[in-house]
């Protein structure tokens, strides 16, 4: 499952409700909020509320992260399971010092999401002991989003196995790729393609959230994967006959290449040899005898070579991109 985050730190506004629109639309199922915020009590409370309201009209279902003392602060309880009902929520994502046995209640009605941090034997057991509904637990990490903090790969991947060995479902966050403080689990994808990230995360999680705004490129960049297996790459070139256009990759993976096939009725100019480095887009040109006119994506630093012309780069923030290219997957341009 898709999901991705809406804070409650500013008053919701039609262009968020358009933003939720769109990331329906694209393929997203859930929206994920928390009450980590400033924001004073009946003004949070009234947000959390249109918000449910929000998700209920479009379908979308919605994750709630929240302490016993911030719904508290709101007026709910967490005693009072009804309560929380009337939030119209879908789970709840509880912190790791949350009583077992309020958690084992909870379970019986909704959706509970414990830290995947902190689950081992012991806390299973004492679900257990409490009757927790198992069917209705599951795992999620946190998301990091200054600079250095987040988790390490190698410890995420044998993280994940032991938690999957004890039969959880589990969560985690991929970031937008960009800005100062990136909603990230795992530092690696800091800073990465969310789509690329998405995919990566893919394996081995159920639920993948994206933590940061995404700008509209990037959501039709969703939309083309997910409604129709199509990778978008923002390509730097004049020659426009690149863009507007559905290539697809070979019937096999090459080495060094994504080979994207012929280009009909267009004579490619000879240029000075140009360095190739990884993203370079370029076309073999007349003195490749036999092997004219095909369009290539460099996947590591090539060579010069006078047979083939550079037509442009692929933004750098697109390369990992590159690694998910399956034989004849459908490709496209975008400016």
């Amino acid at each position: 499952m898709l999901a991705f985050a809406i804070y409650l730190d500013q008053a919701l506004t039609a262009a968020d409700y358009n933003y939720l629109l769109a990331m329906r639309n694209a393929g997203f199922e859930e929206v994920y909020t928390n009450l980590q915020t400033t924001v004073e009590a009946e003004a949070l409370r009234t947000r959390l509320l249109e918000l449910s309201k929000w998700c209920e009209n479009l379908s979308l279902k919605l994750e709630l992260a929240a302490s016993v003392q911030e719904l508290a602060t709101l007026g709910f309880d967490l005693n009072n399971v009804g309560q929380i009902q009337s939030l119209h929520i879908n789970s709840l994502k509880l912190p790791a010092d949350t009583p077992i046995n309020l958690v084992a209640k909870l379970s019986k009605s909704l959706t509970v999401i414990l830290d995947a941090n902190s689950m081992n034997d012991e806390l299973v057991s004492e679900l257990h002991e409490y009757s927790a509904a198992f069917e209705h637990l599951k795992l999620g990490y946190g998301n990091y989003p200054y600079v250095e903090t987040g988790i390490a790969e190698d410890w995420f991947v044998m993280r994940n196995q032991q938690l999957k060995k004890l039969g959880f479902e589990i969560e985690a966050f991929v970031s937008s790729g960009n800005g100062d403080e990136q909603h990230t689990t795992l530092e690696k994808l800091r800073n990465v393609n969310p789509l690329a990230a998405m995919l990566k995360l893919q394996t081995s999680c159920n639920k993948i959230i994206v933590g940061d705004h995404l700008d509209s490129n990037k959501v039709a960049a969703f939309s083309n994967y997910l409604k129709k297996g199509m990778v978008t790459f923002k390509l730097i070139s004049e020659q426009e006959i690149l863009f507007d256009h559905v290539w697809h990759s070979d019937n096999y993976v090459a080495e060094n290449l994504l080979m994207l096939g012929k280009i009909d009725d267009y004579r490619v100019p000879i240029k000075e040899r140009e360095a190739r480095p990884a993203g370079t887009v370029a076309c073999t040109n007349e003195l490749y005898t036999g092997f004219s006119n095909y369009l290539q994506i460099s996947k590591v630093t090539l060579p010069t070579d006078k047979r083939i012309t550079v037509l442009g780069h692929i933004s750098p923030e697109d390369l990992p991109l590159l690694a998910v290219i399956k034989p004849e997957m459908p490709v496209f341009f975008v400016k």
